[in-house]
């Protein structure tokens, strides 16, 4: 920087600055004082600029929101909020307030209030693109991309609507849990429902899937509300109690998402004694496999020559990971086992586990186990979903095994003389 520019920047008011000799309670001069001054990166000045203009015109809409501005990029973003909140307040038409605050939510995580504030910014100026474009990543961020691999699984698709128009044609009510687009709910429709509930915790993907099923124009026949469906209650929610049940909530491990307790509170509190399900159950199937790779960061410990442990603590060692399997170096190290069978309508109590015993076919060290889940369309376990289409669940043991053919896998002593423990114990809730 040159010695006039650095000049520059050491005065960057003589306009504002004679103003406010002669009209020290000048509010424009403040307020456009604490915009030049934040231009040139002097916050800490901007903010204080700023604050006094307020106090000198606490109900003008544009100096709140230029306050939130500087709270924000300052690191008070409750504050700025507050502040977000009252310029709108003053001027609901602000499009540009209602977009900095959606970005303040989005950063703070808070998706839905982000995708209102948003979905306001682009009302109040329809075609700014840039509010368009920050919607529309708002979004992306909210939604996991695995909701777009299941739309575009069609063997998955097929397969359920061949079980849903065998079961919903004459029901008097289906009740879709975890409605997401809203497919299923409008295929139940379709097939013949008399009506249909949907229910879907994501209150933007309940609008969304609102829209959808209105513009297939079955807006007549299924409603979508935007609760968990342990939030449901049978003439509150539900007109009457369901008599078929259909829900897509299965994870690549089966229980990852909640859906033990999901189904146990619908078939108990939802549904008729006698309602149907689908899908009616589901087998989980378990497979050794060796994944070096896997094992450098489950657990973390050192990575290039540096002690990582600490970072350990954000990985759960009690989930599964969901991994394209294809695409990891892996050798297979026993055959497939089943490791649980559930009836959806008669699910085990809770903290039940279930031992195995593991068909070891080839030497090595087993860092995980590969689950296989096989959704049943009815009791005779009519698969729902194709096998490997989807990503596969990939549960880490937490001691490395040595896999000796024939029989059982054994712990390798040498590697770990700690009590065997073990790894294939899977939870029944």
């Amino acid at each position: 920087m040159s010695s006039c520019s650095r000049a520059a920047s050491r005065r960057p008011r003589p306009a504002f600055a004679r103003v406010l000799a002669l009209d020290d309670r000048h509010f424009d001069a403040r307020l456009n004082l604490s915009g030049t001054l934040s231009r040139l990166g002097r916050l800490a000045e901007a903010l204080a600029a700023c604050r006094a203009a307020l106090e000198l015109d606490p109900r003008n809409a544009m100096a709140h929101a230029n306050y939130a501005n500087l709270l924000k990029d300052t690191g008070s973003p409750q504050e700025a909020i507050g502040h977000y909140q009252t310029a709108l307040a003053l001027n609901p038409a602000s499009a540009d307030a209602h977009n900095n605050l959606g970005l303040l939510y989005r950063e703070q995580g808070q998706f839905e209030a982000a995708v209102q504030s948003l979905e306001q910014a682009l009302q109040a100026d329809p075609g700014n693109p840039h509010y368009r474009l920050n919607l529309r990543d708002t979004y992306r961020r909210m939604i996991p991309a695995w909701h777009f691999a299941m739309l575009n699984d069609q063997a998955r698709n097929d397969a359920f609507e061949r079980a849903i128009a065998k079961a919903a044609c004459g029901r008097r009510l289906v009740l879709d849990i975890g409605t997401g687009s809203g497919l299923l709910a409008v295929m139940a429709a379709r097939a013949g429902a008399e009506r249909v509930v949907a229910c879907e915790a994501n209150t933007p993907l309940a609008r969304v899937a609102t829209r959808v099923i209105a513009r297939n124009g079955y807006a007549d026949r299924v409603a979508v509300i935007a609760k968990r469906s342990t939030e449901l209650a049978v003439g509150r929610d539900l007109p009457e109690s369901a008599d078929l049940l259909i829900s897509e909530i299965l994870d690549a491990g089966l229980l990852g998402e909640g859906v033990m307790r999901t189904f146990r509170h619908a078939c108990a509190a939802l549904n008729t004694a006698d309602a149907a399900v689908i899908p009616a159950g589901a087998t989980v199937w378990g497979q050794l496999v060796e994944c070096p790779e896997l094992r450098r960061v489950n657990p973390i410990k050192a990575i290039s020559g540096f002690d990582l442990g600490e970072f350990d603590i954000f990985r759960n060692p009690d989930a599964h990971l969901q991994v394209a399997l294809a695409h990891e170096s892996h050798r297979v190290l026993s055959e497939a086992f089943e490791m649980a069978c559930f009836d959806f309508r008669r699910l085990p109590g809770e903290g039940r586990t279930r031992p195995v015993e593991i068909p070891v076919t080839a030497d090595g060290a087993a860092q995980a186990g590969r689950v296989l889940v096989r959704p049943a369309a009815r009791r005779r376990h009519h698969t729902v979903d194709a096998p490997g289409r989807r990503q596969q669940a990939l549960a880490p043991s937490p001691h490395l095994l040595r896999a000796r053919p024939p029989g059982a896998a054994r712990r390798d002593a040498a590697a770990d003389r700690r009590p065997h423990r073990q790894p294939f114990l899977l939870p029944l809730a």
